[in-house]
C-alpha cells in the first residue's frame, strides 16, 4: 500500500524548492533590468556629453 502521509511530505518539500526557485528566478531577473537601465542611461549621458 502507499503510504500517503510521505507522499504528501515529498511532494510538500518539492513544492517549497520550486517556490524558493522561482523567487530566485525574479530577483536575478529584476536585478538584470535595473543593470541594463542603469548601463543605458549611462551610455546616453556619455553619448550627449
Amino acid at each position: 500500500m502507499i503510504d500517503w502521509a510521505i507522499v504528501a511530505k515529498l511532494w510538500s518539500a518539492y513544492g517549497v524548492n520550486i517556490i524558493v526557485l522561482i523567487i530566485l528566478l525574479l530577483i536575478a531577473w529584476i536585478t538584470g533590468l535595473v543593470i541594463q537601465r542603469s548601463r543605458g542611461k549611462g551610455k546616453e549621458v556619455s553619448k550627449k556629453g
